[in-house]
């Protein structure tokens, strides 16, 4: 019998340049600079692609490691400058006009790679690491800027959502008042990477297609009108959604994204970064979601297999045929959550195989990729066009 095909893609970096987000990070940065009285940092694209190959491809974790790596520097030469809280720590250091030397985030990061054990929470690696290089009076800071980078009350995370969704929408979705004035960067700067109507293609030639990110975004679209008015919409800000208009497919596919992880996670009082890739399980809901274009049955049914094993609707459907499941990632913990994924469903006696694309122009991604991927592209449209001719 011959394999049916899945098709699950990543979002930034592969469907998306995702400028918007590197250049917010980049902003961001900058201001946590300017808070503390220094010049510009000016990451680069560069030291932002290390980051990302070394597992930090969430900018809330990533902004809140070069903050936290500033703050502990800083304090380290002017210990007499800690306060209670990240703010006025900050507030101190600026009062004080110091100059202070520009720190290592790459090899930061690549230590934090290397400390970072098996199955845990990135920002708590960077937070236990910054902690056992600071003295015990910054270890309530630390805690404050890393211990839940997932929720809008994170110093870091609420000013990078400044500048992904633009003071206007940041008011919206978060029901307060904005802390200055800003545009949206996803949608100054947020480019296409995918061909025009590539996506459009494999949906008209009936290909099971899903989108598989971690960006926020808003809840479950299939979700009942009367589960959606219990929800806090402050969990759920639109990036996700927001990418997915970019490209002309919103509510055409799928969206296995991080607001639709953060409704599962809450659904059964769990922590989203134990259900967000590298967990197997948006793994999974992406691959249900493919199979029947509904969202929610598709969470829950990926919760259900990776729990207790059960194989429920839409999962059941790979029963009926052999499936090849291909995934495009720019990240290494996107590919191994789909080839966790694909080993539990084969573990069920499910007749699955998986292929991954890695696909990055940039040298330090492209060689991390290349241990996990069975092959790394530069451009999506050259790995898309075997489908399609």
């Amino acid at each position: 019998m011959e394999r049916h095909s899945l098709f699950l893609f990543d979002v930034d970096g592969v469907l998306i340049y995702p400028k918007g987000y590197k250049e917010a990070l980049i902003a961001a940065v900058n201001n946590v600079a300017a808070q503390m009285d220094q010049d510009p940092i000016n990451l680069t694209y560069e030291e932002i692609a290390v980051f990302e190959a070394c597992g930090l491809t969430n900018e809330w974790e990533s902004l809140a490691m070069c903050a936290g790596l500033m703050l502990v520097n800083a304090l380290q030469a002017y210990p007499d400058q800690i306060r209670n809280t990240f703010a006025l720590t900050v507030e101190a250091l600026q009062r004080q006009h110091i100059t202070l030397k520009r720190p290592d985030f790459v090899g930061f990061a690549r230590q934090v790679r290397e400390n970072n054990a098996e199955g845990m929470h990135l920002a708590h690696t960077v937070r236990d690491m910054l902690i056992a290089r600071s003295p015990s009076p910054v270890h309530p800071i630390l805690h404050e800027l890393f211990d839940d980078v997932y929720g809008i009350h994170a110093p870091m995370t609420r000013l990078f959502q400044h500048y992904t969704l633009g003071s206007e929408r940041f008011e919206e979705t978060y029901g307060t008042q904005s802390d200055f004035k800003v545009a949206s960067f996803l949608l100054l700067h947020d480019i296409p990477h995918i061909q025009s109507g590539v996506l459009e293609e494999f949906l008209n030639r009936d290909f099971d297609v899903s989108i598989y990110t971690t960006r926020p975004s808003q809840p479950p679209v299939d979700l009942t009108p009367s589960a959606r008015e219990r929800l806090d919409t402050a969990n759920y800000p639109p990036e996700g959604d927001l990418a997915a208009g970019l490209l002309g497919v919103l509510d055409k596919v799928p969206l296995i994204a991080g607001g639709r992880i953060m409704w599962i996670a809450a659904q059964h009082k769990r922590d989203v970064a134990e259900f967000l890739k590298p967990s197997p399980i948006q793994a999974l809901a992406a691959i249900g979601a493919a199979l029947s274009a509904q969202e929610t049955a598709a969470l829950e049914a990926a919760v259900a297999f990776y729990d207790k094993g059960e194989i429920n609707w839409p999962l059941d459907q790979l029963r009926d045929q052999p499936t090849h499941i291909i995934v495009f990632e720019d990240s290494v913990g996107g590919i191994r959550a789909v080839q966790s994924a694909v080993d539990l469903l084969r573990k069920a006696g499910l007749d699955v195989t998986a292929q991954s694309i890695g696909v990055a122009p940039e040298q330090a991604k492209r060689e991390a990729l290349a241990v996990v991927a069975d092959y790394v592209t530069d451009d999506i449209n050259l790995a898309l066009s075997p489908y399609l001719n």
